[in-house]
This record gives structure tokens, C-alpha cells and sequence, in this order.
């Protein structure tokens, strides 16, 4: 135990000054409740707890605990669980907003001990959680289950005491208005160390600081304690966090201040209309989470990377132009006619000139104006007044360059004009360029280096830029060397700058170009292709990294020539304006000056781009159907697809300073990436069924993307309609009835063909029924013909024809199929029989071509007699002339297993036929019967009767082309 006390005297000294920034985040940006009593952080989220309950916050939402909406008016963290009492529930011990709370010790308003319902001033230590009532200290042990109190006074019945505690090397200390405490752990016992109200207290490296009621600071001691009055208000608390090794800061209930122990100097941080009622520091972003009881208050210092530089000007003007010299001093032109340098120390000092400056250059040790009246010049290390070198009478300088002895002056019009380094007067004949070079184009820049000079000009019937030929002594443009018209950006170049390899870089209306010391274009940068926010491209550089920088009319742009890659700055970076078309200059050290309206900033390029991302990235909330879900840490989350609407994921970088600055973007099972902005919410509207795996990254507006990100997985499960058991037995029930139909068809399709094939069976055989007593009662009339004229040799030869063919004909009209060469034996019977008949009035010619083995193919039977009777007795019999009958048997070229028969007769034709038909009663069925069996045996078969005629249109015969399959029966 402590036997004595001191408090050391601390004289303090306030400072006005701040440079702090503030934002109040309230009830209308989701804060849950105005009323605000208090904020920590755990696992890089910021808590807040208030009238309502306790809510995280991620920098963009908050997400409050659903099963906690009273007021939290204490709360504390161990970093592994949150520690908090609700008003009417107790103490409650938690692992996040979305994890269920845990009532370690409830309250109890049915006895009559008021210390039952309290749990204020909570602090956690060494498993215990610590906490105040009415009248004692106490602690909930945790691993014990178990709540232990120690009186205080039991005469107090205010409850709105601070009470903090302090870990000590026997235990903790605790300060109250009741006094200095002691709690050892061995004996597990409260002593008091010494009766002093104290208001606060708060440790910084081995020393404990407290405020006192009395007005006081202090710092605590093992000997003694002298109260001291200093300048201190009489509420003043510690803020429990450091704000560093030398700084601590306080509050009161309407100021947050910091407090330096070396200086003792005090400096406001901000000041407040409305009550404070708890104030944390968070180290790592730097900010003041000032709880209020109208809100919550961000307090920060602003980081701008970007300087803005003092010139003392007098009246607003533009800066024309700023250069550097050798002596690394900065040069800026002011319109208001005077001069600034920026020395090496920073300083700034002014030189009047007498005309309005337009652009500066350098020459060694001396720097060159170029004004509407003239040239003037000066030493850039004394202080002796501008010299005017050059009288412009006729025209205005808007540059003057020092190159090969001679100054080469740009005029606001006309021509380019040369002087003597020496005696300054113009050399009128030293360029050889035509008149219209100078009359048709305006010139804007010229720089140089070694033997080397170049223009950036508008020429409206060429591209802008030209080099100085020294042989020649006129200006050549580059596209005179090389024919590169489509690598040109535009025809209006303003600037131009040298690059580290020797290549001259060109800004325009429209991008840039790079030329190499031949004049020829080796890259371009347009600024339609890149998306560069306007065509208005006038300063230009390239930093000792070789990034291309050039301004424009939105914002201030690096260009990564490694990787074709654009970052832009603008005002949300620190800019002062958008519009980056004024003064541009580049400094060996990587400081890039640049004006804009009537501000002159300057960059550190070395730093400027240095990400301002933590490597943090958190999922906040999910939200399923516009409620909050509760998740934990790797956690899988299960879903209904018939029971989605919607599905929103938040999600932070928890960069609580420049959330602004941050870049979103996220893909789904590894698909294209989506970009955010700077909105870290996903939003999946009936969202289907399936395993999810989203991806999330973020990264700053300087195009850096920090190595963390976050993934998280969800899954949707579809309706049983939708599911793959339910398809798969769907298609198997499908399949099987499927099975069972086709089946039945199947042996619905044999059964019908066994009939149809019966049914042929029978027509074919009615068919030839029909035919055979046709042919019988014709050749029956010829033997009668021979028996009443006594011609009983040709009777008897023709009946034993007759008697064999008829036996053919009995044998194969039993047969489906017979072959060729039986077809054709009944064949030659028959035509035999017909030309006796006919009395030899035609003869025939039975060709079969040598592919063709008569054995080997199988026809019909009885199919040639039909056509074969057609046309000796339709056809040859109306002739006068003997006639010829010609029988072809050929294979199809396109089907080898296809029968091309064909025949020919010579007679009158079908014409002539069918009028003789017309006098005649008899009608013969044999043709189309047989046509109808060759078509209905397969659906290759084919039967075409052509007419033949001669020149004269008269018919001379027909040609019957019948198309069988070989049946191979």
C-alpha cells in the first residue's frame, strides 16, 4: 500500500490555435440515438453506446444489437468480449453485435437493496469485471461465477460519480470522490489510501495524473500529495487513452483539450455547445470520439499532403509561372507585376518588375522575364532590382529562352524572334522559316537542352511541333521527317519538358506525345482512350520515378508509363481547384509547384502517393429481407430461395479518416470484378438458388489496393421443385413412363406392321389374281385364232409356251420375291408369245449391264409384263411400220443397291393412244396396279412414263424409267 502521496505542481499555459477538423454524425445518419454516453473500439469497429442500446460502427452504417435497446450508459472491452449494464437487465457480458448477450449478474427490484440495480464505472481486469453502486465497489468474477462488493460509503446516494481504476503491481488502485483506494489481490481486500476527492485519473508511462474537483492537476507520488490551484476547470476528466508519449488529454463537459507534460502547455481541441459526456482517443487513426447529448462528434486533424503556400500577395492574381534554379530556390511570376522566391529556408521574398510577367526561364545564374513590355533579368543570388534587357514595342513576350548565344523571344503573335546574348539586339535575318510559318502559327513553348531546341506551337494546317535545325537555321516539323499523322494527340501544343532518356514530352488540347531526339513519336496518351476528365492538358513532367505529371481542367493526374496506368488528385486529395491549367514546375527534390485560380500549392511527389489504407477489411452486417442477421466469424450462412426478397452485405476498410478516399469492388464465384465507388454495400435482389463465394477488395483513390480482402460464403438453397433429387426422380419417373409408353408403341408399331405386312400379302396376291386371267384370256383368243385358220403347228407351239409360261407364272406369283434372271425367262415367254400373237409386228432387246448379276438380284414378280402389254398393244399395235421394244437393266450410280429398269418402244405414243382408247370399251386396270405395288414396297421405288417426239412435236414412242430396290430377300 501507498503510505504516502504528492501531487506535483504542474504551471500550465493554454494555446489558441488548432488544427483540428470536426464532423457530428447524428440521429438523421443513423446514429441510433443523440444521446450518446460513450464509444471504444474492438476488432477495429468503432461501439457506441447510447440512450438506445449499443451499436456498432463501421464509418458508413451502424448496426445495433437487436436484443439491446435501453440505455447503456457504461460499457468496456476486454478485447475479447464486451462488458456493459442495460438499464433493467444488469450486467451483460458479449462477444459483438451480432453474438447473443450473456446476463451475468441480473437485476433485482424486488428486494429492498438499491446497490442490486447498478453497475456503473465498468472496467475489466484479470477476469474480474468491476463495476460501482450507491455505496460499493464490486466485481463479478468470471471464472467463479460469483459477485463480490466492498463498501465505500454507505452514506451516498448519487450514482453520477466518476470511478476509475488503475492496475497497480498489488492490485488496482481507484480514484473516486470518496478518495484514493486500494484493492489487494492476494488478501482480496479494499483499503483506503488517502480521503481526496478526485476527479480523474489517468496513467502515462510510469506516472498516474489526476484532476481534482478543486481545480487542480497532478501528478501522483509514493511520498506525499500538495494540492495545488492551477488553471483547470473544476469538471476536468482524463481521456483514459494517451495521445502520446509526452500528451494527454482532457475534457470537461463542454471542451476536449490535450495537456503537454513536458511544457505543461495546454492546446483546445474543440469546444462544444452541447454537454460531453465521454470522450475516446483512438491511437491509431488519430481521432477524438467526442460522445455528446446532441450526437456524436469526430474530431480530427486534417493530413493534407498537399501545402498551400503563403505568397503574402496583395491582390488576387494569377501566378504565371513558376520555375527553379540552380540554387534550388522557386520562382513565381505574379500578373500583379512582382516576383516571389521561395528560398531554401523557406522564406519568401518579393520583387517588383515593371510590366505584367508571363513566363520565367534560367539561364545559369540568372533568371529571364518575359513581360508585355519586354525582357528583364536578375541574378538569382542578390537582391538588386530586375533589369530590362529588351525593349517589345510592336508585340508581348510570352517567353524569353537563353540557347546558343542568343535569346529566342516567343511573342503573343508574329514571328519568333532572335537577339544577341551579348548586346541584345535583334537579329531580324538570323531564321530562314517562310512568312506563313510565322503568320499562320502561334507558338507557345520552347525548351532546350545541349545542341537540341524545340516549339510546342498550334499550326492549323500541320501538328505543333517542330525542332531548330542549325544547318538549315529554320524550324523543321517533325512531320517532315516521318510520316506519323494518326500518332499525333491534336495540333495545339502548349508545353513541352525533357525526359530523363532524352525524349521531349509535349502536352496539348487533347493528350500528350512523346518524341524521341530523331522526331520521331514513340507514345501517346490520349485523353479520350485513358478517360482523363477534360482535354485542357498544360503543365507537364516527369518526377525522378519517370511518372509522367500534367495538369488539366480536372484535377492533377500521374501517369505510370510502366503500366499505362492514370492516378488523378483533386479537391477531395487537397487541391485547392480542380482547374490545374496555370503555373507547373518540377523540382530536382520532387516537389511539384503548381497555381490554380488564385492558390499556389505544392506536392511532395515522394509522399503523395503513399496509400492511407490499414489493411483492414470487415464484414459489418447482412441484412435478409431488410432485417439484421446475426453471424459469426466464418461463418456459413443458410438460406431459403422461395423466402429471399433481398440479401445486403455491408462491409468496411474501418478507415474512420479518409472514407472518402476508398475504392469498393467485389466479384461472385470468381467472376468479372464489379466496382462499388465508395459505397461498401452489396445488394442481391431474388437472388437464385446456389453456393456463393464473394470476394471483396478495396483500395484507394490513388489506385492502391491493400493485400486484405475479405470472403465470405452463403448459400441458397432452392425449393424442393428446384432441387437435383427432385429433377432426378422426375426425369426417372419421366424415364419410365417414358419407357413404358414408347413400349406399348412400339408393339403397337409391330402389330400394325404384322397386319400391313398380311395386308400387302393379300394385295399383292389379289393384284396378280387380277392380272393373270387378263393375260389368260388374251393368249386363250390367240390360240383360238390359230385353231379355226388350221394352223395346228403354230397352235401347238404357241400352247406349249403358253402352257410353260403360265407355269412361271403360277410359281412366282406364290413368291414375295424372285430373281432377275426368272423374271426375265417369264419375261422372254411372254414377249415371245405377244409377238406370235402379233404376227411378228415388232421385235425386242433385253440389255443388262455388266455390273449386274441377274442371280443375285431379287424383284416383285410380274412387274415388267404390265408395261411391257402397254406398249406392244397401246403403242406398236397402232403403228403401220414394225416396231422395236427396248429392255435396259442398269445400276443407279448414286444407290448401288438401286434397279434402274427402262422401256423404250417406238410406237404412236401416249397421245395418240389415248384417243384410239377413246372408241374402245376396254379399260385396263394392270398398269396402275402394278405402279401402285412398286411405289408401296419402298420409298426409293420410283415409276416415270415419258413421251418421246420428234422434231415436229409428233409423238414417236414411250420410255418407261422404273427405280426397285434390290429386296436381298
Amino acid at each position: 500500500m501507498l503510505a504516502r502521496l504528492l501531487f506535483f505542481l504542474i504551471p500550465i499555459f493554454y494555446l489558441s490555435q488548432s488544427v483540428y477538423r470536426t464532423e457530428l454524425v447524428q440521429y438523421t445518419d443513423g446514429l441510433p440515438s443523440d444521446k450518446v454516453f460513450g464509444t471504444f473500439k474492438k476488432d477495429n469497429f468503432l461501439y457506441i453506446y447510447t440512450q438506445k442500446g449499443i451499436s456498432v460502427f463501421d464509418a458508413y452504417v451502424f448496426v445495433p444489437h437487436k436484443d439491446i435497446s435501453s440505455s447503456v450508459y457504461f460499457a468496456t472491452t476486454d478485447k475479447q468480449n464486451i462488458f456493459l449494464e442495460e438499464t433493467g437487465k444488469g450486467l451483460i457480458k458479449l462477444n459483438n453485435v451480432h453474438s447473443k448477450l450473456e446476463i451475468l449478474y441480473p437485476v433485482n427490484f424486488r428486494d429492498s437493496n438499491p446497490n442490486n440495480d447498478h453497475f456503473e464505472n465498468i472496467f475489466f481486469n484479470d477476469n474480474k469485471v468491476w463495476s460501482t453502486d450507491f455505496n460499493h465497489v464490486k466485481y463479478f468474477d468470471l471464472k467463479t461465477k460469483k459477485q463480490k462488493s466492498f463498501l465505500i460509503d454507505k452514506k451516498n446516494k448519487d450514482l453520477k460519480y466518476n470511478f476509475q481504476f488503475i492496475p497497480s503491481k498489488n492490485g488496482l488502485l481507484m480514484f473516486s470522490k470518496f478518495g484514493i483506494f486500494e484493492w489487494d489481490k492476494s488478501l482480496d481486500k479494499i483499503s483506503l489510501v488517502k480521503r481526496q476527492n478526485i476527479n480523474s485519473a489517468t496513467q502515462l508511462g510510469n506516472d498516474i495524473f489526476v484532476t481534482s474537483p478543486d481545480a487542480w492537476l497532478g501528478k501522483l507520488d509514493a511520498q506525499s500529495i500538495i494540492p495545488k490551484q492551477v488553471l483547470l476547470t473544476t469538471s476536468a476528466k482524463f481521456v483514459q487513452q494517451p495521445i502520446s508519449n509526452n500528451l494527454l488529454a482532457f475534457y470537461d463537459e463542454h471542451q476536449v483539450s490535450t495537456f503537454d507534460v513536458k511544457t505543461n502547455k495546454i492546446q483546445t481541441i474543440v469546444q462544444s455547445l452541447e454537454t460531453i459526456n465521454h470522450v475516446f482517443y483512438d491511437s491509431e487513426t488519430g481521432i477524438f470520439w467526442v460522445s455528446t447529448n446532441n450526437g456524436l462528434l469526430k474530431v480530427f486533424k486534417e493530413q493534407n499532403k498537399i501545402l498551400s503556400i503563403n505568397l503574402n500577395k496583395p491582390v488576387p492574381k494569377i501566378i504565371a509561372d513558376i520555375v527553379e534554379d540552380p540554387l534550388g530556390q522557386v520562382w513565381f511570376a505574379d500578373q500583379q507585376q512582382l516576383i516571389y522566391c521561395e528560398t531554401k529556408q523557406k522564406e519568401i521574398e518579393t520583387f517588383p518588375i515593371s510590366g505584367t510577367p508571363t513566363r520565367l526561364s534560367i539561364d545559369g545564374q540568372m533568371l529571364y522575364v518575359a513581360t508585355d513590355v519586354g525582357i528583364f533579368r536578375k541574378k538569382i543570388n542578390d537582391n538588386e532590382p530586375f533589369e530590362k534587357v529588351i525593349m517589345s514595342e510592336n508585340y508581348k513576350a510570352k517567353l524569353a529562352k537563353v540557347w546558343d548565344s542568343k535569346i529566342w523571344v516567343l511573342p503573343d503573335s508574329g514571328p519568333i524572334r532572335v537577339y544577341d546574348l551579348l548586346t541584345f539586339k535583334e537579329l531580324p535575318t538570323f531564321l530562314n522559316n517562310n512568312k506563313s510559318f510565322f503568320s499562320i502559327n502561334l507558338f507557345n513553348d520552347l525548351v532546350t537542352k545541349d545542341d537540341k531546341m524545340w516549339l510546342a506551337s498550334w499550326m492549323p494546317q500541320d501538328f505543333g511541333i517542330s525542332y531548330f535545325d542549325k544547318k538549315s537555321k529554320a524550324f523543321q516539323q517533325i512531320t517532315k521527317i516521318k510520316n506519323n499523322h494518326d500518332s499525333f494527340v491534336a495540333d495545339y501544343y502548349n508545353r513541352a519538358a525533357f525526359l530523363q532518356n532524352g525524349n521531349v514530352i509535349f502536352s496539348a488540347y487533347g493528350g500528350w506525345n512523346i518524341v524521341n531526339p530523331d522526331g520521331v513519336i514513340v507514345k501517346s496518351m490520349n485523353t479520350r482512350e485513358f478517360k482523363i476528365g477534360n482535354d485542357n492538358i498544360q503543365g507537364i513532367a516527369q518526377d525522378s520515378k519517370a511518372n509522367i505529371w500534367f495538369g488539366s481542367g480536372e484535377g492533377l493526374y500521374q501517369f505510370n508509363l510502366k503500366n499505362d496506368k492514370t492516378t488523378r488528385l483533386s479537391k477531395i486529395d487537397g487541391l485547392a481547384s480542380n482547374d490545374v491549367t496555370q503555373a507547373f514546375c518540377l523540382t530536382k527534390e520532387d516537389w511539384l509547384y503548381f497555381s490554380s485560380e488564385y492558390n499556389v500549392q505544392k506536392i511532395n511527389l515522394k509522399t503523395i502517393l503513399r496509400t492511407e489504407l490499414i489493411n483492414v477489411l470487415k464484414l459489418t452486417s447482412i441484412k435478409a429481407n431488410n432485417e439484421n442477421l446475426d453471424f459469426g466469424e466464418n461463418e456459413v450462412l443458410k438460406f431459403k430461395e422461395k423466402e429471399l426478397n433481398q440479401l445486403d452485405f455491408h462491409f468496411s476498410a474501418l478507415n474512420f479518416a479518409d472514407k472518402d478516399k476508398l475504392i469498393y469492388r467485389y466479384r461472385i464465384n470468381n467472376e468479372e470484378w464489379t466496382y462499388l465507388g465508395n459505397e461498401p454495400k452489396i445488394s442481391l435482389v431474388k437472388p437464385v438458388a446456389g453456393d456463393y463465394l464473394v470476394e471483396v477488395q478495396v483500395g484507394d483513390n490513388l489506385g492502391n489496393i491493400q493485400p486484405r480482402t475479405l470472403k465470405f460464403k452463403f448459400d441458397i438453397s432452392a425449393p424442393f421443385y428446384k432441387t437435383w433429387w427432385f429433377w432426378l426422380l422426375s426425369l426417372l419417373l419421366v424415364a419410365i413412363m417414358t419407357f413404358r409408353f414408347t413400349y406399348f408403341l412400339v408393339q403397337q408399331e409391330k402389330q400394325k406392321g404384322i397386319l400391313k405386312k398380311r395386308a400387302k400379302e393379300n394385295e399383292n396376291k389379289m393384284l396378280r389374281s387380277q392380272m393373270n386371267p387378263h393375260f389368260l384370256f388374251n393368249s386363250l383368243n390367240s390360240i383360238n385364232s390359230f385353231i379355226i385358220q388350221n394352223k395346228d403347228k403354230e397352235a401347238s407351239r404357241y400352247l406349249t409356251s403358253f402352257s410353260k409360261l403360265m407355269r412361271k407364272i403360277l410359281d412366282n406369283s406364290q413368291k414375295e420375291t424372285i430373281s432377275l434372271k426368272e423374271e426375265l425367262e417369264a419375261t422372254k415367254l411372254y414377249l415371245d408369245l405377244e409377238a406370235v400373237r402379233m404376227e411378228h409386228k415388232f421385235d425386242y432387246n433385253i440389255v443388262i449391264s455388266d455390273d449386274i448379276e441377274p442371280e443375285d438380284i431379287s424383284l416383285p414378280p410380274l412387274i415388267l409384263q404390265p408395261f411391257l402389254e402397254n406398249a406392244i398393244w397401246h403403242g406398236i399395235n397402232h403403228k403401220n411400220e414394225k416396231g422395236h421394244l427396248e429392255i435396259r437393266f442398269l445400276r443407279d450410280v448414286d444407290d448401288f443397291d438401286l434397279i434402274n429398269i427402262e422401256i423404250e418402244d417406238d410406237g404412236v405414243g401416249r397421245q395418240r393412244a389415248s384417243e384410239i382408247r377413246k372408241s374402245s370399251t376396254h379399260k385396263s386396270y394392270g398398269l396402275e396396279i402394278t405402279k401402285g405395288r412398286i411405289l408401296g414396297l419402298d420409298k426409293k421405288n420410283q415409276v416415270e412414263i415419258l413421251d418421246l417426239y420428234n422434231n415436229n412435236s409428233v409423238g414417236i414412242g414411250t420410255k418407261v424409267l422404273i427405280k426397285i430396290m434390290n429386296r436381298h430377300d
